[in-house]
């Protein structure tokens, strides 16, 4: 198992599973595992995390997104992950199907708000929150 920790200490135990917006896909089995209400994971507008299998020079990265509608804006980290932005009156279905489709990428998934709780849980509604 890879666990990121983003240079914090991290005790699995705690964690608490919250599955995505596609855990639950149509026609799948229902997980046995419950989000916590208020807590589905929302993605960034328009912004996808896509994955390349190697290295691509930065023109050929360009033409990449401009031939699907996307422009980049920021490599993530030290590996060959890349923020992208759909521009507007493009088909987000259609943009990640067909991009997922090009040798280079390994995967494309969108920019999720990951809302995350101390370790212990999620915090326990106050009275003056119901």
């Amino acid at each position: 198992m890879i666990v990121f920790t983003f240079g914090a200490v991290v005790d699995p135990s705690s964690w608490i599973f919250i599955p995505s917006n596609n855990a639950l896909a149509a026609g799948s089995a229902k997980s046995k595992y419950e989000p916590i209400e208020g807590t589905m994971n929302k993605s960034v507008e328009r912004e996808f995390l896509v994955a390349l299998n190697a290295s691509l020079k930065a023109s050929d990265r360009q033409s990449l997104w401009k031939k699907h509608g996307a422009e980049e804006v920021e490599k993530v980290g030290s590996t060959e992950l890349y923020l992208v932005r759909v521009v507007d009156g493009v088909d987000m279905a259609a943009f990640r199907r067909e991009l997922a489709l090009e040798a280079p990428v390994r995967y494309v998934e969108p920019n999720l708000q990951l809302k995350t709780f101390p370790a212990g849980g999620a915090p326990k509604k106050s009275s003056s929150d119901r």
